[in-house]
């Protein structure tokens, strides 16, 4: 049987090891290896994904930030998606002005999942899974974006390392805050992005943030 990672949080990593599981070092993460009974690790084993963004291309973008710990300068990555991209989102139907759509909407219930192709471009956020094919590109130029655990969300998700001590850089002040390096408003800020234009698709499970034209051009 092959390897198997888990998602385990730190305050349970002593029992994890106790009922057999394995640490990765270069990877940062345990896995368990040759089980036949994976029960004891069933609160630990991967979730399916739940894909809620998709694109027929993206943008790997490259940029700088300042590592928290080491004070160094390193690279940090993310993935946009242009305009016209797909989120999926929970049926809002017009109860005043009702349409087709909103009747069928109610006929599928409030809580009904769609498709909806988004305005404006963004820039994903708090990775939980993207697909094989673009997590290659990605470690194509580097193996620093990688899935790990924040002790700010509590949970898994991709995020950026610094180049020199590892640290882990994570989205906020990466991508989320105002100016971020991966979603630049002002003109310096801006001129630092580097993007490597991607003609596949991607899906993924993350958040996303909404991109003006000012922020940068990922069509």
């Amino acid at each position: 049987m092959p390897a198997i990672d888990l998602e385990v949080p730190y305050q349970e990593k002593e029992l994890a090891k106790a009922l057999g599981a394995r640490w990765d070092a270069r990877r940062k993460v345990w896995y368990v290896i040759n089980l036949d009974d994976l029960t004891p690790f069933a609160k630990w084993l991967p979730q399916p994904a739940r894909l809620n963004h998709r694109a027929d291309s993206y943008v790997l973008l490259e940029s700088r930030r300042d590592c928290w710990k080491c004070e160094r300068p390193t690279r940090v990555f993310g993935f946009a998606i242009p305009s016209g991209h797909e989120q999926l989102e929970k049926s809002q139907p017009d109860l005043e002005s009702p349409g087709d759509d909103d009747y069928d909407a109610c006929l599928e219930g409030l809580d009904a999942m769609h498709w909806v192709a988004q305005d404006a471009p963004a820039v994903l956020s708090y990775v939980i899974h993207i697909c094989d094919a673009a997590l290659s590109r990605m470690h194509s130029l580097t193996m620093r974006y990688r899935k790990d655990l924040s002790g700010v969300t509590g949970t898994r998700y991709f995020m950026n390392h610094c180049e020199h001590c590892d640290a882990k850089l994570g989205d906020f002040e990466t991508i989320e805050e105002f100016d971020a390096p991966l979603r630049p408003i002002g003109t310096e800020s801006t001129s630092r992005l580097v993007r490597y234009p991607m003609n596949e698709p991607l899906e993924a499970e993350s958040s996303s943030v909404p991109l003006t034209a000012g922020n940068l051009d990922c069509e």
